[in-house]
């Protein structure tokens, strides 16, 4: 099952929020000094009420680092093994496209081809 959008878009900035690059700065959210997109300050304010962000404490510049709470890294772990869960292959005209047929993958190998791969159909 694919990430819902809403889903997607919590992936996206706990991935943010993972690389270290997120932080709080002067009444706003900043990633890596750029200003972050007024679409992710809304997720990051609902993700911040579920306990999944913790704030650090202001550095000498006032900078306050997001990082991910142990439920953050429980959501993030979970929302990626979803996100990777692979696709079926497409087909076309009742074949898969891109699969390697195994007789012809057989062959290879007893011909010493190392890569199969390379025999798509």
């Amino acid at each position: 099952m694919r990430l819902s959008l809403p889903e997607h878009l919590d992936w996206l900035v706990l991935r943010r929020v993972r690389r270290g690059g997120v932080a709080r700065f002067d009444g706003g959210y900043q990633d890596n000094g750029e200003p972050l997109g007024v679409f992710l300050v809304d997720i990051l304010g609902w993700l911040d009420e579920q306990d999944l962000l913790e704030v650090a404490d202001p550095d000498e510049c006032g900078l306050q680092r997001l990082g991910l709470t142990e439920a953050g890294w429980d959501r993030y772990r979970e929302l990626c093994r979803r996100q990777r869960r692979p696709k079926p292959p497409p087909e076309h005209n009742g074949v898969t496209v891109g699969m390697v047929n195994p007789v012809r993958a057989n062959q290879a190998t007893a011909r010493g081809v190392d890569d199969p791969a390379d025999l798509r159909q």
